[in-house]
């Protein structure tokens, strides 16, 4: 073999193992920057899946969107009385040379109290909106909504800055569902959980909460 393209391939292989290299220390930092702010809320934390995300919340669209989905770095327990369970979360769209990887921060509050059906998704990830938001549905602030209408004007009032931020919010039952592209949010998710409690607060809804002694 050529000794140039010798160097050549021992340069490329050395370039990929430092690549891994600093991926695998960034994922780490990550890793262990969420567990640190996890335990500093009073939150458990599992750097897998304890609750098999993908079948558990496979009706929301950030979850049964793609193939290979998987959620890692999950904290879960109560803030301030407010059951929450957050995540990363990736998965994947297409295949091959066309694959593209997703990373989503993901929030979750069961809440023992039903709200209205409603979704608002940001316009920084309409590209992946479901169909029921697509923008002829209506529009509201930065979010393309569907489902109740005044739940979701009352919503966009209440949580203006978590629209600013990227998110996008949906309704189900007695659940809601926060999800952003981690990319955009600069930040760790544990950053959220107290401003989005502090919007839950603010719904009309919350009083069920306190009658009924659940969080």
């Amino acid at each position: 073999m050529h000794p140039v393209l010798v160097i050549v391939l021992v340069g490329s292989l050395a370039t990929a193992v430092v690549s891994f290299v600093v991926l695998g220390l960034r994922r780490w930092r990550r890793t262990a920057g969420l567990a640190a702010r996890a335990q500093s809320m009073g939150l458990r934390f599992s750097p897998d899946d304890p609750f098999d995300v993908p079948r558990r919340y496979r009706q929301f669209p950030v979850i049964c969107s793609g193939h290979s989905p998987l959620a890692e770095n999950v904290s879960y327990g109560r803030v301030d009385g407010w059951p929450v369970r957050a995540m990363q979360f990736h998965h994947e769209n297409g295949h091959g040379t066309r694959r593209l990887t997703k990373h989503y921060s993901i929030i979750i509050f069961e809440l023992g109290f039903p709200l209205p059906a409603a979704t608002l998704w940001n316009d920084r990830d309409l590209a992946d909106a479901p169909l029921e938001v697509r923008p002829a549905s209506g529009r509201l602030d930065c979010w393309a909504y569907g489902g109740d209408a005044e739940f979701a004007r009352l919503f966009t009032r209440l949580a203006g800055n978590l629209g600013k931020d990227g998110f996008s919010v949906q309704t189900l039952g007695q659940s809601i569902f926060f999800s952003v592209v981690e990319k955009r949010t600069g930040g760790f998710y544990t950053d959220y959980i107290r401003p989005i409690i502090a919007v839950l607060e603010n719904l009309p809804q919350a009083g069920q909460r306190a009658e009924t002694g659940r969080a």
